[in-house]
């Protein structure tokens, strides 16, 4: 996303010739306490499994009788149209979700299969694991 000059980077401390460099490479966010850069940090490790997120449902529509490459858009342009959504919104997640999710509908239906397999336990347990991995390495 960074070569394309859309991915986020972080920066601590904030330093404007640094912000300057960074932001030809996407949106920069700058912390001013050191605690908070370093949980941020973890995003890059979310960066990455999330291409393994969006490889497995391509995958599924793919078995599932869909070209790989109309898969490949439907995935890449649904989840930067949701993401755009947020930015774009001042909504909660949750509001978001309740004005899109119909009781009973197939959204409701899709959390519930993933909250029962624990997917939301997986995603903290995975950011945690990151989290500690990075800061024992900082030194």
């Amino acid at each position: 996303a960074n070569a394309i000059g859309c991915g986020p980077s972080i920066l601590y401390p904030d330093r404007p010739e640094c912000a300057a460099f960074l932001r030809t490479l996407g949106p920069v966010h700058a912390f001013d306490e050191w605690d908070q850069f370093i949980t941020a940090s973890v995003f890059g490790g979310f960066s990455g499994a999330t291409f393994s997120f969006m490889g497995q449902i391509i995958d599924w529509f793919t078995t599932h009788g869909v070209s790989h490459d109309v898969a490949r858009a439907l995935v890449a342009e649904t989840l930067r149209g949701n993401a755009e959504a947020i930015l774009q919104s001042d909504q909660s997640l949750d509001e978001i979700v309740s004005g899109i999710a119909t009781k009973g509908g197939i959204t409701e239906l899709a959390n519930m299969v993933l909250e029962s397999h624990q997917n939301r336990k997986a995603w903290q347990e995975a950011l945690g694991k990151i989290e500690k991995r990075v800061k024992t390495s900082r030194h």
